[in-house]
């Protein structure tokens, strides 16, 4: 038996995925994120899981806020994840959008 793709999975997942994925990117904890959006850090674990699918309108604006994205990001209504700080910048040095005067945050 082959395992499910990521496009298999139900929407919940795939967005507990990019929302996981995003804090990573940015470099803040579970916890650091829950508080941010008021939030408890195990019911924020199940959003990040898929387990959990149920968040507030002001819940979901300021995770995108914590996140420096977008809610249509969020949601997988956009690829542009928005801002990515240079010191985890993927592309790093080989970005060719860095040069001597970085700013202080940007999107590759």
């Amino acid at each position: 038996m082959t395992e499910p793709s990521f496009a298999d999975l139900p929407l919940e997942g795939r967005i507990g995925h990019r929302i996981r994925r995003k804090r990573e990117i940015m470099g803040k904890s579970q916890r650091e994120v829950a508080e941010a959006i008021r939030m408890g850090p195990a019911q924020y674990s199940r959003l990040e899981k898929g387990d959990y699918f149920s968040i507030r309108f002001d819940q979901l604006i300021r995770l995108a806020d914590a996140l420096h994205t977008t809610t249509d990001y969020l949601l997988w209504r956009s690829d542009d994840m928005g801002i990515i700080p240079p010191d985890v910048c993927p592309g790093a040095p080989f970005c060719l959008r860095h040069d001597t005067a970085l700013p202080a945050a940007h999107a590759c």
